[in-house]
């Protein structure tokens, strides 16, 4: 009897444990599933939370950047220092202003803020306050604080501006903001125009500055010269730095195909210009400005003619350097204004004054802007004069 219940009790023992162990098992395997798939699924990675948290602060100091205020200070204070926070993980200024350009729209300067960061770092100038100083140590009513004989750092706008002058790095780079800041504005001479345009070419790539210009594969004749430059002379017509670029070309191309090389002879072709009848006339060009009534006006001749005579003056002052396309001037302009170093990957030699004419670019695109915009008389006396010299 006493064995069997010694043989009954065993059993249960070990049925007991055995129970015990399975729902153990259970409850670990059960334990472990959720985090199996919060690792897998929700874990962000570190790199992008920073990223994010940094782009976050990129926008804020985009939302009105304005020196002359605390605010912008104390999100270009935090800017930096997350920025730093960065580097410490290996993310660069670079890469983030890539990643910034994959978040917007090209109508942003967000992109820009980095590169401009780039060499703010680079100095390695101690931050003129901390976060905590302008929060603290700012004083946000200067009659309270005399009323209760309260002292703080910053009693004013005046003393954090007086501290910034001994920071000449931090000084440079809120300069430097400001024009990366500039809101859209549609002239072609517009920071906004410029960088945008640099900041395209530092996120698309180069090929951008080169594509989207006239081949004039239609252009044959003299006829087909004119019609086209009608285009690039009217006051009334969209005028930037494609358009300067786009009449270098025309001229050099009509000129290759008429095999003309006497300034004076061509700058009196256009002048003495009469077309056809348009029954006998065929235009292959898109813009067919034939039927305009002023296509042939003594002030349309002779704005064309001193147009092409700056152009033959910008050949004699080029030297050997290279034309630049009108997406390269806006970029060089740009670049040099914000002063920022470029990409290791990006040929520098593209925005490079030794290489290429910009400055003798500047000065054509300033003096066809002159005659558009020039009265008929004017135009007529100028006319004259070369005439009587010639």
């Amino acid at each position: 009897m006493n064995k069997i219940y010694t043989h009954i009790l065993l059993t249960t023992v070990i049925t007991f444990s055995t129970t015990c162990m399975e729902l153990q098992n259970t409850r670990n395997i059960q334990d472990k599933k959720p985090l199996l798939q919060t690792n897998s699924i929700t874990q962000p990675d570190n790199k992008d939370l920073i990223k994010n948290e940094l782009y976050t602060a990129a926008k804020e100091l985009d939302k009105r950047f304005d020196s002359s205020v605390l605010t912008t200070h104390r999100s270009l204070i935090n800017f930096i220092t997350l920025m730093n926070k960065a580097k410490r993980y290996n993310i660069s200024e670079y890469n983030m202003a890539r990643f910034a350009y994959t978040q917007n729209t090209i109508d942003t300067p967000i992109p820009l803020y980095f590169h401009c960061l780039e060499k703010y770092n680079n100095a390695q100038e101690e931050l003129p306050f901390t976060t905590d100083e302008l929060s603290d140590e700012f004083c946000l009513n200067s009659e309270l604080a005399r009323a209760l004989n309260i002292k703080y750092t910053y009693q004013s706008m005046q003393d954090i501006e007086n501290k910034i002058k001994r920071y000449p790095a931090y000084t440079n780079v809120i300069n430097k903001l400001k024009i990366a800041a500039y809101r859209r504005n549609d002239d072609y001479r517009s920071n906004y125009q410029l960088n945008r345009i640099l900041c395209r070419c530092l996120h698309e790539g180069t090929k951008i500055l080169f594509n989207g210009y006239p081949q004039y594969d239609d252009v044959a004749n003299f006829d087909n010269f004119y019609d086209n430059a009608y285009a690039y002379q009217h006051p009334s017509s969209d005028y930037n730095y494609y358009y300067v670029y786009s009449f270098i070309y025309l001229v050099a191309h009509i000129k290759n195909i008429e095999k003309e090389t006497d300034e004076k002879k061509f700058f009196s072709k256009i002048l003495d210009y009469q077309h056809k009848p348009k029954e006998f006339l065929i235009f292959k060009t898109h813009s067919n400005y034939s039927g305009r009534e002023d296509f042939t006006f003594t002030s349309t001749k002779n704005r064309i003619a001193l147009m092409y005579r700056c152009v033959e003056e910008y050949h004699r002052k080029q030297g050997d350097k290279i034309t630049p396309t009108g997406g390269q001037h806006a970029a060089f302009l740009s670049f040099k204004k914000l002063d920022i170093s470029l990409p290791n990957w990006f040929d520098t030699t593209l925005l490079s004054d030794n290489k290429y004419a910009f400055k003798q670019f500047e000065t054509l695109t300033d003096d066809i802007a002159i005659i558009r915009s020039a009265s008929d008389a004017a135009l007529e006396q100028a006319v004259k004069k070369i005439l009587h010299e010639i």
